[in-house]
């Protein structure tokens, strides 16, 4: 099974989310915390086992949600 995980980071903190929706309410009450996604596969049973590198998805929540500022902004004219 290959699933993601999110981590929020701090410069001496980190903590560990596998539901984006849980992650994401934290990481709006932290100001200055990082978003970092990984993709981990976990075989029936066994131990996960990390693909690939952890991203810094920081810069594309924040887009997100500018974008869906500017939208309600639009609707609101």
């Amino acid at each position: 099974m290959i699933s993601n995980f999110y981590t929020l980071k701090t410069e001496d903190n980190e903590v560990g989310y596998e539901n984006p929706l849980e992650m994401v309410k934290e990481w709006r009450k932290r100001p200055n915390t990082r978003i970092f996604v990984s993709k981990w596969a976990t075989p029936e049973g066994g131990e996960g086992t990390l693909i690939g590198e952890p991203i810094d998805i920081t810069h594309v929540a924040l887009h997100l949600i500018e974008d869906e500022r500017e939208r309600e902004r639009g609707r609101a004219r």
